[in-house]
């Protein structure tokens, strides 16, 4: 007997739909792999793609270095991670053209500037400081009278004011020292325009006064004991005893221009009690004016104009070529080394520099100038008006902003007087006293300067000492004198 099984007919497992389903998912994956990876790829490498030119470009990146390094970035408004590497921040992806940086932290002063970003490049700001919105003032001392000058010893441990009246006053800059009060001959009143020097270790001053009788006079006085003597004692028929300067080489050795005569002195002792029995001797003649940078004495003729260094044995050698017609115009001379130096007028304010190459000529830089500053490098002149600060480049500048020697930048101008300016601790920003303030300028022209006002005086006319070894700046503001921290340590703000 046969038999038959009967196998029921089944539906196939995978349809010929399903088949294209999964064809069509497989290419999916392929076509958006491709697209990834098409974007990924040119990302990596620096490319973003351009919605209004719709294609790829190579972008840029912002990189800076800022006091606090502790701060937020925002590119056109839109905060943005950045890459930190030694303190350095570095945003990347920026689509090339002109965008707005923003800079910001709690309690500090907004950066902001401009900022061109080219494909391919970083645009660096190694030098950017946000000050605070305010600073704590720690009080130094309070004056009897009105601060007019301040002088900090080498050490920053003390301060000289002086005042409109007879007497100076050495403060000290830490708790622990004691004020001292420095009594001027009858009648005498501190020399305008000029200097009081501290001597290198910190101990005595040389105080130029204009006598009662109209006569111009050196106070060598010690810091400690408020005794006085008069280099009119060595010198009793000179008329003008102007310029003291100490040797830095020697604590106990000065300088002074006597009429028209460069004489060298040597105390027997730093108590000044036998003042009579000092030495001196003749270094130049016919002086118009002189100054030392690091122990060399640099003097200019009074009948030429030529500048003239002083070797160590006495003889001179002129490192300038161009003759100059001072007549009896007061002049000052800073100097940076042989190939590096100024003169400028008092009259006229007139302001000429050496030249780049190997003439050792003069040329007239600008007229109207009332101070003048080398950097700490030598590679950058900082000169002021009354109103306007300028910054002139003296050596090339090799990192961004890439500046050549021989740029001149207007820095600033004001509408109101400037009463002081130094470098600040970077050497790319200046700091300058003005009406009711002390102001922080950046020498950075990309996107404008950027100006900040780091104190709030009482004071129009106030005095101020930026001491770049204890990031202090140190303030006479009236009869207040006081300190900020500035600028500050960025391993305490992280």
């Amino acid at each position: 007997m046969r038999y038959t099984t009967s196998i029921p007919r089944t539906t196939p497992m995978y349809t010929s739909w399903h088949h294209r389903g999964r064809r069509l998912f497989f290419w999916t994956l392929v076509v958006l792999y491709s697209i990834i990876v098409s974007i990924a790829i040119p990302y990596a490498f620096g490319y973003r793609f351009s919605i209004q030119r719709g294609v790829f470009i190579y972008a840029g990146a912002i990189t800076i270095k800022s006091n606090p390094s502790d701060v937020t970035i925002a590119i056109d408004g839109v905060q943005r991670f950045a890459t930190e590497i030694n303190d350095t921040l570095t945003v990347n992806g920026i689509a090339p053209g002109e965008h707005t940086v923003t800079i910001t932290r709690d309690g500090f002063q907004p950066w902001r500037k401009r900022v061109r970003v080219t494909s391919g490049t970083s645009t660096e700001f190694w030098n950017v400081i946000l000050p605070r919105m305010n600073y704590p003032r720690t009080l130094i001392a309070n004056l009897p009278h009105p601060a007019r000058a301040l002088f900090v010893s080498p050490n920053a441990r003390r301060a000289v004011i002086a005042t409109d009246t007879d007497t100076v006053t050495v403060l000290p800059l830490e708790r622990s020292a004691t004020v001292h009060t420095i009594s001027l001959p009858t009648g005498a009143r501190i020399h305008e325009h000029t200097n009081i020097e501290w001597s290198p270790d910190s101990t005595l001053l040389l105080i130029p006064i204009v006598s009662a009788d109209g006569q111009s006079d050196i106070l060598i006085a010690h810091a400690d004991t408020g005794r006085t003597v008069s280099i009119r004692t060595l010198f009793p028929n000179s008329h003008h005893i102007v310029q003291p300067r100490w040797d830095a080489k020697s604590p106990r050795t000065l300088y002074a221009r006597i009429d028209s005569v460069l004489q060298r002195i040597s105390l027997n002792s730093e108590q000044l009690s036998d003042l009579v029995s000092a030495r001196s001797h003749i270094v130049a003649q016919h002086v118009a004016t002189y100054t030392i940078t690091n122990g060399v004495v640099y003097i200019v003729d009074k009948r030429t104009g030529i500048i003239h260094r002083i070797m160590p044995d006495g003889t001179t050698r002129a490192i300038s070529s161009t003759q100059l017609n001072l007549g009896t115009d007061a002049v000052t001379l800073t100097v940076y080394d042989e190939s590096r130096f100024t003169i400028r007028t008092h009259q006229d304010g007139i302001l000429y520099l050496s030249s780049d190459d190997d003439s050792h000529s003069l040329r007239q830089l600008a007229r109207g100038i009332v101070r003048s500053h080398f950097s700490d490098d030598g590679k950058k002149l900082l000169y002021t008006t009354h109103n306007t600060v300028f910054i002139t480049f003296i050596r090339d500048w090799t990192v961004q902003p890439l500046r050549r020697a021989g740029t001149t930048l207007t820095v600033a101008r004001f509408s109101t007087p400037i009463t002081d300016a130094q470098w600040a601790q970077d050497y790319e920003h200046v700091l300058l006293s003005g009406t009711h303030t002390i102001k922080l300028i950046s020498a950075d022209h990309r996107g404008g300067h950027t100006t900040s006002t780091l104190i709030k005086t009482n004071q129009n006319t106030v005095r101020f000492h930026a001491d770049h070894s204890t990031n202090r700046i140190i303030v006479a503001d009236g009869t207040e004198v006081f300190f900020i921290k500035f600028p500050e340590k960025t391993t305490v703000l992280r």
